[in-house]
């Protein structure tokens, strides 16, 4: 049996790679095609792997422009002609862009036999960081309706979240469908008492890209509210075009700033969580998310957040007590300060449960077992 994984981005790497493995583990052959553009560092990419193939795409300079969405449209045509000659039996595609939903539906619809799978990785255009307003216009309407047309059309329809089949479930009608939780591999504790908590100070973490879609006036406004309680020390872990602006907005706001810059090394990233009582989980209220590759990071590593995401993740931090859930009047910045050192660390106990129930390579795999079952595979 022939597997095709069709994939854009490299954000979607770990994803990519599980289901791979997956599949791999169950004697499939697999192939994966992607392009050959890096959208983070806009720039081509010079790589080779084993089972991988990458499309010549065309490149763009800024997100929000034509130039973008042509590069995506040449990517999923191009990507989709290319799955059809693998002739495989299960095409697993994985999306934005939409216009891959579009390619692979006509290639469905010409060859009946072969299981569609569609992953629903993000919402375009409802995710983008702008008015809402803005998105009420038609060429909004236009890009999300090359998605919604066509989604009845697979056999399978996998949601990154709930949130997301919330959005979307009256297109995706009688259709088969299931979430699909982002995963990681579990990162395991060291030692008997790791966490190394400051009774003086009170500090907190970011982690992730720095950019166009993170609340940097909230967040201030929060360290400024916490500031007058305790000082606060704001450990960052990432980059990006807004990390000035984020590092000097947080200054003003009254924390001290330890900025450490990318870090991809585990054990390194854990001694700094170590030292914080929550990580930040907040972005713009503009932003149509139900979930964040950052709190995975966070539970993976048993760090508690502070978050201002709706759906999948204010419930599961209502449910299981894993962190606070903040809104814009700020009104509960004396429950984050009163968080005392036991009590963080039970929550941490918890929060690295709720990682290996929902979060883990070993409950994707549970998960993809039981939907992919939903279509005889």
């Amino acid at each position: 049996m022939k597997v095709t994984i069709v994939n854009c981005f490299d954000t979607n790497r770990d994803r990519v790679d599980l289901i791979y493995d997956y599949f791999k583990e169950k004697s499939y052959e697999v192939t994966v095609i992607e392009s050959d553009f890096h959208h983070g560092r806009k720039e081509k990419k010079d790589i080779t792997r084993d089972d991988f193939l990458f499309i010549d795409t065309l490149p763009y300079k800024r997100n929000l422009s034509v130039g973008r969405l042509k590069s995506h449209d040449d990517f999923s045509k191009k990507a989709i002609q290319l799955a059809a000659d693998l002739q495989p039996d299960i095409l697993y595609v994985m999306f934005p862009p939409n216009s891959l939903m579009k390619y692979a539906s006509a290639y469905k619809a010409k060859n009946p036999q072969v299981k569609l799978i569609a992953d629903i990785i993000d919402l375009w255009p409802e995710s983008m960081p702008v008015p809402g307003s803005l998105k009420k216009l038609v060429v909004f309407k236009m890009w999300a309706n090359i998605r919604n047309k066509h989604l009845a059309k697979a056999d399978l329809v996998l949601t990154e979240c709930h949130y997301y089949y919330d959005v979307l479930k009256k297109y995706i009608g009688q259709t088969e469908t299931g979430t699909l939780y982002l995963a990681q591999d579990s990162i395991p504790y060291e030692g008997e008492k790791p966490v190394q908590l400051s009774q003086e100070n009170f500090d907190i973490c970011y982690l992730g890209s720095i950019n166009n879609i993170i609340d940097i006036e909230f967040i201030s406004e929060l360290i400024k509210k916490m500031s007058a309680v305790k000082k606060v020390r704001l450990h960052i872990i990432g980059d990006g075009e807004s990390r000035e602006e984020f590092i000097q907005s947080s200054e003003r706001a009254g924390a001290e700033v330890l900025y450490h810059g990318k870090i991809y090394d585990a054990r390194e990233k854990q001694a700094i969580f170590d030292q914080c009582y929550f990580g930040l989980n907040i972005m713009k209220e503009t932003v149509s998310i139900g979930l964040t590759t950052k709190s995975i990071d966070y539970f993976n590593a048993g760090l508690p957040i502070i978050n201002n995401i709706k759906h999948d993740t204010v419930k599961l931090v209502d449910q299981y007590g894993i962190g606070i859930n903040i809104t814009r009047d700020l009104d509960n910045v004396p429950e984050i300060m009163n968080e005392s050192i036991a009590l963080n660390e039970q929550r941490r106990t918890k929060v690295k449960e709720i990682f290996e129930q929902y979060f883990s390579r070993a409950a994707f795999y549970e998960q993809l077992q039981v939907l992919l079952r939903k279509i005889d595979i």
